[in-house]
């Protein structure tokens, strides 16, 4: 399974009072936000997660972000309609442009009517964090039919997902995960639905003993109810490698999944998932666990 960072069409911003003058600049202190509408502008800006407002510029790996631009104004009107546009670019460790976009909104050929006009999208945080890489967000939108402009600027970092304990013995890796396969997202929250398939994924692992170009992993995996019982209980989800190897190479630049699929047992809340990947030709590991709530 290849590493892949996921985006979606979004707006990034955190919630920074009244914008409603056309001619408006606004600086968040605490967070380094800072916007400027030049005939645009809106009502208030709203970022969320998990359907809740934050107002904060850390996101854990994978977190997923709603941005709320709510009632924007500005825009010249053909008839009842507005035409947005909308562009963005994020910058690494202020050089590195990392992701850029088109213009977002370039289905709406028609415009649209909604009044009052929310403009909203998001993002999966989903960025290298292992250097303590820094980020910074960059959001324009225009008004296509008349020149009205409003940009945004956040500075941003992305920490590891603080819901997974991780502990290492000789053993590196770039990023550990939660990816929920039915939706296609990664977890943030560790709430899972009965029905969903988990995978727990890590990349770039490194320091396993290499023989003969070969690395001779063991992997395993528990999942514990809160009554001790041990519903998945696997020594070693690689016996094949165990004996032959996997080359070293493959196996640093792919990933270590681990799938999870839950039965349609009584759920007995919270649950532990461990994983475990132990290199069989030394003492050397990497253990992760995290608590799981099914509903």
């Amino acid at each position: 399974m290849k590493t892949t960072y996921t985006f979606g069409i979004f707006l990034f911003a955190l919630l920074l009072g009244a914008c409603n003058g056309q001619q408006s600049v606004k600086t968040d202190l605490m967070t380094g936000a800072y916007s400027r509408g030049n005939g645009l502008g809106c009502k208030d800006i709203n970022v969320k997660i998990n359907d809740k407002k934050v107002s904060r510029n850390t996101f854990s790996y994978g977190e997923k972000v709603v941005f709320d631009f709510n009632d924007m104004v500005g825009f010249k009107k053909i008839g009842k309609k507005a035409f947005p546009g909308l562009k963005l670019f994020v910058v690494k460790n202020g050089k590195d442009t990392v992701m850029t976009t088109k213009d977002l909104l370039d289905d709406l050929v028609d415009g649209t009517e909604l009044n009052p006009l929310l403009v909203t999208s998001h993002l999966v945080a989903a960025l290298p964090y292992k250097n303590n890489e820094k980020y910074k967000l960059h959001i324009s939108i225009w008004d296509k039919k008349g020149d009205g402009t409003f940009i945004y600027e956040l500075p941003f970092t992305v920490v590891q997902n603080p819901n997974l304990v991780v502990k290492a013995h000789g053993v590196k890796f770039n990023t550990t995960y939660l990816w929920n396969q039915t939706l296609g997202q990664t977890v943030a929250d560790n709430k899972i639905s009965q029905d969903e398939q988990l995978i727990l994924i890590t990349d770039g692992v490194k320091g396993l003993t290499i023989e003969d170009g070969k690395v001779f992993p063991i992997l395993s995996v528990e999942l514990i109810d809160k009554n001790g019982v041990k519903v998945i209980n696997d020594a070693n989800l690689l016996p094949q490698y165990e004996t032959e190897g996997f080359d070293a190479e493959e196996f640093t630049a792919g990933q270590v999944p681990v799938t999870i699929t839950f039965d349609e047992n009584k759920i007995a809340n919270p649950y532990t998932l461990r994983v475990g990947l132990k290199d069989k030709k030394s003492n050397r590991d990497l253990k992760i666990e995290t608590k799981l709530t099914l509903h």
